[in-house]
Formats: structure tokens, C-alpha cells, sequence
């Protein structure tokens, strides 16, 4: 109302045309709430209330992955500054505009309020006639569904049925068997169990399309970066890798550093099965190591790629996202089985407690260490390819060297005291 009423306002509009508001916006507004009842109805009755959430959980996180990248690709950054100029402003909105289909409900209550204003009441009313119409429509509908097929949704909702026909193995999983085959049957059986838990909670892979799409929005930034010379370029390139072990830090609380805590209720089946607890951790390190691996190596690749970094760039980024990943998904694991969350209403409660936090922080200052101690090494480089001259000594393979040793030590030392913990732990 208060956006109809400004735009009465703006255009002079008469008193009919606020009177128009309400017929307009009540029909308009029941259309949909009728065809979301019918919806329900119909997946509540057809399908069973488990497989419902999921579908509707997955269909909903496409959507939100496809608002971000839509909103991302629009480049809301050219309006910012005092100087925009009126084209811009002009494309930006044209990017916004939504198809105009003529028999839409929303095109009838669009030309029936530009009418009202225009003083065009006896067109304004045959498109209020017509919205008034179809949610009379699926009112009825709605209700003549109710009364046949609402009893049975509800009762086959809180039914639950059981059938002795085993379920065929999907080939994903046949697939993953295979190629882990040659490890020994207890990893093999550790590794099967951890992917079939990720995949059967489709709040968990369901995600990975969010992440997909916040990949794409973190490389099209890269991209878009207004970066004219060399030197910016190459500075940017050294920042992105930490940059990107950031984002996988943000992703590793989410999925890493719950990996002990997914077990839930049922974790003292491992506990008092006859597994190496150091081989269960080192299993779930490989686990999501991996993966994060993989995109790391994605993300800083294709950024150093649109950034033209020289070869010296590429090699220094791709070794270190391989040792930050590392450090990060040691530390995920070892400080998740330090501060573990077994009783939890949604896993994503354990990215946020108190051990959750101090992972963060912890990475963050794993990360920044890493970036000052690749500094020096760096600035001899630049040094040397832009002004010629060689300033570097034997400081620039200390820094090196403590890359590495960090790296190792941010990777095992906390697996260690996770192994402990796990062994002094009482369940």
C-alpha cells in the first residue's frame, strides 16, 4: 500500500484511484495464497511429507542461488558515486524489468492501478473483474481439492510405512565403492558411511549449490575488478589466495569442523567399535580435504588466470591454498573433536557454537600469518621484476620454510589433540 499510494501521489491520482487500491491488491494477493494451499495439498497427499521437505529444501536453494548470482551479474556497484550518469541508472533498471505477459495477474493489476491513475476507471475495473475472477477460481478449487484429497494427506503425513524390498544401491554410490576399493575394508566402510550421511541430509549437499553459486559471484568480482596496471594486478593475485582461504575457512566451520559432531547420538557405535580413532579422524580428514582441495585450487586458478599473474604468482598461490586448505581442514577436524556438539536440532548449530567461533578465529590468524610471512618473498620479486634489481637473501627460504613447518604444524598438531580427546572423551 504505502508504495501504490506513493505512486498515486507522484502522478496527481484522483480519489477513485485509491479507492481502486483495495480491489485490486485482495484478489491479486489470494491468487497466490489459493495456488500455495493447492500445492501443498497436492504434495502432501502424492508424496511422502520426508521426501516433500526435501524437494522443496533443494528447490529453494536453487532459487536463492540464482537470486545471488542474478543480483550479483546486475552490478549494483556502477551506482555508487555522486556522478552516476542517467543511462546507467536507466540500464540498471531495464536489467530489473520482468517480463510482461498480458494474461498475467500481475499485468491486470499493474494496468488496472496505471489506469486508475490515468483516470481510466472503466478499464481499471475489467482488469479488477478479471483478478477478481481467477481467485474466485482457485478459491474453489482449493477448496473442492480440500474436501477430496486433505483428510488422506494429512493421515498418510503421520503414517509411516515399512517394506521388506530392499532399495536398489544408487550408482553414485556403486561408483565412489569402486574406486575406494583398494583401501582396507574398515576406511573403505568409514569413508562409505561419512558420503551416504552427507548425501542422505539434504540440508547438508543441498548447500553445495549455494556454494556454487558464491564461487561463481566471488570469481565474476575478481573479474570485474577495476584493475588497470601490472602491479595491481600482480598485488591483487598474492591478496586472492588469501582472500580464498577466507572463504574456505567459512566453508570448513560449516562442513569440516561438524564432521565429528554429525555422528550425533550414534556416535558411540564408533566409539565402541574397534576403530583406530586416529585412522577414524585422518579418514574424515581426507574426506573433506579433498573437495576443498579442489575448489581451492579452482578459485585462485581461474582468479590468477583473469588477473594475468606471471608464473612466480601462480606457483606461490597454488602451493599455499594447498597448505592453507590443509592447516584449515586439520585444525576443522581437530578442534571439532575437541569441542564437539552431539546434541543438536540442526548441524548447523555447531558452526555456531563456542567452539565453532574459535575455530574462525584461529583460521583467520592462520591465514593472515601465512599472507605477512609470504610478504617478504613477494616484495623481492616485485622488486625484481619491475626496478631490475635482486634485493633477496637468505631471509626469503626462512620464510618459506616457516611457511611450511606452520603449515604442517596447523595440520597435525590439532589431529593429535583431537586423537587424544577422542581417547579421553566419555560417552
Amino acid at each position: 500500500l504505502p508504495i501504490f499510494t506513493a505512486y498515486g501521489v507522484v502522478y496527481n491520482a484522483s480519489l477513485s484511484y485509491y479507492l481502486l487500491l483495495i480491489p485490486v491488491i485482495l484478489p491479486f494477493i489470494a491468487i497466490p495464497a489459493a495456488i500455495g494451499v493447492l500445492i501443498t495439498m497436492l504434495l502432501m497427499r502424492f508424496f511422502p511429507a520426508k521426501k516433500t521437505y526435501q524437494v522443496m529444501t533443494f528447490l529453494g536453494l536453487i532459487f536463492g542461488a540464482g537470486l545471488v548470482m542474478f543480483f550479483r551479474f546486475l552490478k549494483p556497484e556502477v551506482l555508487l558515486g555522486k556522478d552516476v550518469p542517467d543511462d546507467v541508472i536507466v540500464q540498471f533498471v531495464e536489467g530489473l524489468k520482468v517480463p510482461d505477459y498480458p494474461l498475467l495477474p500481475s499485468t491486470w493489476a499493474a494496468k488496472s492501478i496505471i489506469n486508475g491513475a490515468n483516470g481510466m476507471i472503466d478499464s481499471s475495473i475489467t482488469y479488477i473483474f478479471y483478478l477478481l475472477l481467477i481467485a474466485l477460481l482457485f478459491f474453489v478449487l482449493a477448496v473442492l481439492s480440500a474436501k477430496k484429497i486433505y483428510h488422506t494427506g494429512w493421515a498418510s503425513a503421520h503414517e509411516s510405512f515399512k517394506t521388506s524390498k530392499r532399495r536398489r544401491e544408487p550408482i553414485f554410490y556403486i561408483v565412489i565403492e569402486r574406486f575406494l576399493k583398494r583401501l582396507f575394508p574398515v576406511q573403505k566402510s568409514l569413508f562409505m558411511k561419512d558420503i551416504k550421511l552427507f548425501f542422505r541430509d539434504t540440508a547438508q549437499w543441498s548447500q553445495l549449490f549455494m556454494l556454487g553459486a558464491l564461487v561463481v559471484v566471488y570469481i565474476f568480482n575478481i573479474r570485474n575488478l577495476p584493475l588497470d596496471s601490472i602491479f595491481l594486478k600482480d598485488f591483487t593475485s598474492v591478496l586472492n589466495h588469501g582472500l580464498a582461504g577466507v572463504v574456505l575457512s567459512a566453508i570448513a566451520v560449516r562442513f569440516v569442523f561438524t564432521a565429528v559432531s554429525l555422528e550425533g547420538k550414534y556416535f558411540w557405535t564408533i566409539y565402541s567399535s574397534p576403530i583406530d580413532f586416529k585412522k577414524f579422524l585422518w579418514e574424515k580428514f581426507w574426506m573433506y580435504f579433498i573437495p576443498l582441495l579442489i575448489l581451492a585450487e579452482i578459485l585462485v586458478i581461474v582468479s590468477n588466470l583473469f588477473l594475468d599473474a606471471d608464473s612466480y604468482i601462480m606457483t606461490i598461490s597454488v602451493i599455499s591454498i594447498f597448505l592453507i586448505t590443509a592447516g584449515l581442514v586439520g585444525m576443522g577436524i581437530g578442534m571439532g573433536t575437541i569441542y564437539p556438539v552431539f546434541k543438536y536440532e540442526n548441524i548447523a548449530e555447531v558452526a555456531m557454537s563456542t567452539g565453532g567461533i574459535l575455530y574462525m578465529i584461529m583460521s583467520f590468524i592462520f591465514i593472515g600469518v601465512i599472507v605477512v610471512l609470504e610478504s617478504r618473498p613477494v616484495y623481492v620479486h616485485f622488486y625484481k621484476r619491475f626496478l631490475f634489481y635482486n634485493i633477496g637473501g637468505i631471509e626469503v627460504y626462512i620464510c618459506y620454510a616457516l611457511i611450511f613447518l606452520l603449515s604442517l604444524a596447523a595440520t597435525f598438531i590439532p589431529m593429535a589433540i583431537g586423537n587424544k580427546a577422542l581417547r579421553e572423551m566419555e560417552i
